[in-house]
């Protein structure tokens, strides 16, 4: 039985998101693992997280959360060493700017994308993907300004969360964005996996999150979890609206799942 790649975001955000995503990676249901490079627990268990071998690593690209020590060269995305901006301010920043102001941006994004690289090889990391914190990849003329630097380092493999299944949910525009991306990307010798993106109320019933996963072989299937809820404690803000503890625990009641799979290839 052939089942979905999973993938877990934002390693690096609090040790509570660490210690889930490295539990579920232990079990073998977590496949990939997007790590959040300007996040301040990146280092938390990340030795443990390494010495796993069946597990793919990627770049969890920023420019709306974490720290970065380039404050004077990205004044327009960051205020004393901090990304500080939401999603939507991001995008309408590359929107509404003229020409100058967008090449400026432009510059911003690509200091800030080498530095999160160099972050991960500081730790011996080499990304074999990359996607975007808050889907933030997706905004038009952000993707075009690293393409030059994602191909130097020899990463082709991107994320394009297309799910039509969430086309009417919360996040329609992250999905109508996706869909517009991918063909374009498909022409720069971008590749991608086919998307599954489970909702709330997924999590809320272990059979349905088990048909999900049973039916969707070789899709990238994209998780937030956390063993304990600890984002609120640490005062991080942070955007998702889902519940990180009740994912990891759905999750994890898919364990017999993912045991089948490894009995099967042993």
């Amino acid at each position: 039985m052939g089942l979905p790649f999973i993938n877990a975001d934002d390693w690096g955000l609090s040790p509570g998101i660490n210690e889930g995503i490295l539990d579920l990676a232990r079990r073998g249901i977590v496949k990939r693992v997007s790590i959040l490079a300007s996040g301040s627990f990146v280092n938390d268990k990340l030795t443990e997280l390494k010495g796993l071998p069946t597990l793919t690593l990627g770049l969890h690209f920023s420019l709306t959360f974490g720290k970065t020590s380039l404050s004077e060269r990205v004044q327009l995305l960051a205020v004393h060493g901090r990304l500080h901006l939401s999603p939507a301010r991001v995008a309408l920043l590359f929107f509404l700017s003229g020409k100058d102001r967008r090449k400026r941006l432009a510059q911003e994004v690509i200091l800030l994308l080498r530095e999160q690289l160099s972050i991960l090889e500081s730790y011996g990391i080499c990304p074999k993907y990359f996607d975007g914190h808050h889907h933030i990849h997706l905004v038009p003329g952000i993707m075009k300004s690293i393409l030059p630097i994602l191909r130097e380092v020899g990463i082709t493999q991107v994320r394009v969360p297309w799910d039509p299944a969430r086309l009417l949910s919360r996040i329609s525009p992250v999905i109508i964005l996706a869909l517009w991306v991918r063909l374009r990307w498909k022409k720069w010798g971008l590749t991608c996996l086919p998307f599954v993106y489970p909702s709330t109320v997924d999590y809320s019933n272990e059979d349905r999150l088990g048909r999900i996963v049973a039916r969707k072989k070789g899709y990238e299937m994209v998780v937030h979890p956390a063993a304990r809820n600890d984002i609120s404690e640490l005062r991080i803000p942070d955007y998702y609206v889902g519940d990180r503890v009740r994912e990891y625990l759905a999750l994890r009641s898919l364990e017999p799942l993912f045991s089948d799979e490894k009995g099967h290839h042993e």
